[in-house]
């Protein structure tokens, strides 16, 4: 009976502390896209994405990444893509704000997907966003 008290205490200790990891993990930080018109006649949109991580501290790395999805009637589940684009911290040419335009014959698909990776160095705690979906034709 001990042993059984001991074992239902221990696996509700793991459960509290699971649910409080990234309890402490804020970023302040700005990101998102939208559409606009590349050729109203056809219904073709380019996407703008935009980012500002100027508030962020020194040590924290981020990144986009880009995904090309070549079968956009799946949305976010899709599961045939081209090329992953990472945009990175880690890039010199990447600036802390900026914007990036995205048209549909920069990847050759008709959608993409996108989300935000950061990483605190110091503190090892990881924020990854949930997916964003951007289809270039008219829905």
């Amino acid at each position: 009976m001990k042993k059984i008290l001991l074992f239902i205490t221990f696996i509700l200790y793991g459960i509290t502390n699971a649910q409080n990891l990234n309890k402490g993990c804020e970023f302040n930080y700005q990101a998102y896209s939208k559409k606009i018109f590349e050729d109203q006649a056809k219904g073709i949109f380019k996407s703008v994405l935009s980012w500002d991580f100027s508030k962020l501290e020194n040590d924290v790395e981020y990144s986009i990444e880009i995904v090309p999805v070549r079968d956009c009637i799946n949305k976010e589940s899709a599961i045939k893509f081209r090329e992953t684009v990472i945009l990175s911290s880690k890039d010199e040419n990447l600036k802390k704000k900026d914007s990036k335009e995205i048209s549909h014959s920069d990847y050759m698909t008709k959608c993409f997907k996108w989300r935000i990776i950061l990483v605190d160095v110091k503190t090892s705690c990881r924020k990854v966003t949930d997916w964003e979906f951007i289809s270039f034709i008219n829905n």
